[in-house]
């Protein structure tokens, strides 16, 4: 199905229900001040929920707090009242406020014997306690709406089974739950004839579908449920759908359509007036911008995140922002900031919701890679690997984790890990989470000698890359040639690989990724005198040298740092190595081996 990337539809007819909100809050307004405070609560009330239908649920909150105010506990119109200003409350972003009117509406209605306004309570609870990362109470909120809704099964049951299938499945990796819950709740909405309900419950769906491993699949599923939505005018709902078909189609590798689908989402989540609804649109667009080069447009998209997740009283955006910011400054060359940053979002979800670590910890286990830190890489990489025995083979989640892995295996060089890791990457070949994993799987396959299939999987990588625009990974994809060349023809490859460097240094410099640069650099470096330099002693590498060469000269760490356009950091991470090689305990020890060994020039 190829989908419309056109504006979609506005809501109705704005002018009418701005007219008719004006004027039941005028007359909210006169009967509140005037002592009728029966007729005041009762036009407070239409006059939220005509706020509602405006999508304006700030003044939706406000009416409900009046009418609610007017309204004593035995109003028979106050349970409805708690419920909308849950909904509200919930919509603003305020979850306290939220959770404490669902609470209060549950108990209102059981107290009542009406399960179905009770069950509705419940949804909007489990709802409230999803956002704010409370799992264990969310899914039992749900279950309990499930129970009290389906005494008379409808619209509310449907939501109830799709938002606890979704919980199931996003945050706990129940897959098989959740697609339970999930194709019952399709089933409902099929039966009830509701496009609005089927939208909703083909999306969730083709998220399991999607996490499960199926990325063909789910992208049919969601693509079928964003029509509907269009056709029924439901922006909340389609804003959802192009989430998951943006994850979808990235992770299928087209890349254009996910960029399409990213701007599609942005119109929509606009028109929601939701700022949860943009919790981590800004982070997708800013990754997006930054690994096509374009570094101010990844900034300004940063920027525009970080004045949502700011405003939302829901921990998880929060940390993701985190996560991505640290992704990126470290790509542009600040390893020191990146690591912290990522080491805060890491602590973030370690304390949210453990399991979700599949998802993150790589990232910070790349950075401590790049820093020097092989025993904290590598311990990262033994703690995904626990995180990744209870999923299931082709769930995405794996993949991600197993992405990861890789990269911080090709950093370090490490064979073991390679052999481990290589036969575990194959089934997600094509595949692009934070990496490509051709481009990952040719770089296993050169670690391990098994040259025919790098060149295969390395070919795939940049045919594919070059049709993305992502200069930062085909950068990463012509690094691993070089590095190919060289480990297959020695000797040989030398010529073949400089020229991959140069254009990967050109790359490097438009994408603005200093990080790769000053790698490749210290690289070609090592390349020009390959064959007539003798090795280093004491097995110094080439940057090793280098800052104890400037050592001799008597130069400060920051002297260092500012003349290699390195951090601080860095140069502490090399002096430790240094020391460590060469068996010195101090500089002065350090320099006179460089001097013994004709490196202090």
């Amino acid at each position: 199905m190829t989908l419309n990337p056109s504006v979609p539809p506005f809501i109705g007819n704005l002018a009418t229900r701005v007219a008719r909100f004006l004027l039941f809050q005028h007359a909210s307004f006169h009967f509140a001040r005037s002592g009728e405070r029966e007729l005041g609560a009762i036009y407070s009330q239409r006059a939220a929920a005509s706020a509602f239908r405006s999508s304006a649920p700030q003044e939706a909150l406000t009416h409900y707090r009046t009418a609610l105010a007017l309204l004593d506990e035995h109003a028979p119109q106050r349970g409805t009242c708690l419920l909308g200003l849950g909904e509200a409350a919930r919509l603003c972003g305020t979850l306290q406020d939220a959770s404490e009117a669902f609470v209060s509406a549950l108990e209102w209605w059981r107290a009542r014997g009406n399960n179905g306004e009770a069950g509705r309570a419940a949804l909007g609870l489990g709802r409230v306690y999803w956002r704010r990362e409370e799992i264990a109470p969310a899914r039992t909120a749900l279950q309990q709406a499930v129970a009290l809704l389906s005494e008379k099964p409808g619209a509310e049951m449907v939501q109830a089974l799709i938002e606890l299938g979704s919980l199931l499945a996003l945050s706990l990796h129940e897959f098989t739950e959740a697609s339970d819950a999930l194709n019952q709740a399709l089933t409902f909405a099929r039966q009830f004839g509701d496009a609005r309900l089927e939208a909703a419950a083909s999306r969730a769906l083709g998220s399991v579908v999607l996490r499960a491993g199926d990325a063909d699949g789910a992208i049919r599923l969601l693509e079928q449920a964003l029509v509907k939505a269009d056709e029924v005018d439901d922006v909340w709902e389609a804003t959802e759908i192009c989430a998951s078909l943006s994850l979808a189609y990235r992770w299928a590798g087209a890349f254009d359509r996910q960029q399409e689908m990213l701007q599609r989402w942005l119109i929509y989540a606009r028109h929601c007036h939701d700022p949860y609804q943009v919790r981590h649109l800004y982070s997708f667009l800013a990754t997006g911008y930054a690994l096509r080069g374009q570094r101010a447009e990844a900034e300004e998209a940063l920027l525009q995140g970080k004045r949502i997740v700011e405003q939302l009283d829901s921990p998880e955006p929060l940390a993701m922002y985190q996560f991505t910011q640290g992704s990126l400054v470290g790509l542009w060359g600040d390893l020191e900031t990146s690591e912290e940053l990522l080491r805060s979002a890491i602590a973030r979800f370690r304390e949210l919701e453990p399991r979700s670590l599949a998802w993150w910890l790589g990232g910070l286990g790349l950075v401590l890679a790049l820093v020097g830190k092989r025993q904290e890489a590598l311990a990262t990489l033994n703690e995904l690997e626990a995180l990744l025995a209870p999923l299931p083979d082709g769930a995405m989640a794996r993949a991600h984790a197993l992405c990861d892995m890789a990269a911080i295996v090709v950093w370090l060089e490490d064979r073991e890990w390679a052999a481990r890791l290589y036969p575990r990457l194959v089934p997600f070949h094509g595949q692009m989470h934070a990496f490509s994993m051709d481009r990952l799987l040719g770089a296993l396959a050169t670690l391990l000698g098994d040259f025919p299939a790098a060149r295969v999987y390395l070919a795939a990588a940049e045919e594919a890359i070059r049709r993305s625009s992502f200069k930062v990974e085909l950068a990463f994809t012509l690094l691993a040639q070089a590095n190919l060349e060289l480990a297959e023809h020695r000797r040989s490859g030398v010529a073949s690989a400089r020229v991959l460097l140069e254009e990967t240094i050109v790359l490097s410099e438009h994408a603005g990724t200093q990080t790769l640069e000053r790698s490749l650099r210290e690289r070609l470096h090592q390349l020009a005198g390959k064959g007539t330099r003798p090795p280093l002693p004491a097995g110094l590498s080439l940057r090793e040298a280098e800052v104890l060469r400037l050592v001799t000269q008597g130069k400060s760490n920051r002297q260092i740092a500012e003349e290699l356009v390195i951090s601080e950091r860095t140069v502490a991470n090399h002096l430790a190595s240094i020391f460590n090689k060469t068996g010195v305990e101090n500089r002065a020890a350090a320099a006179a081996f460089a001097i013994r060994h004709e490196l202090a020039e």
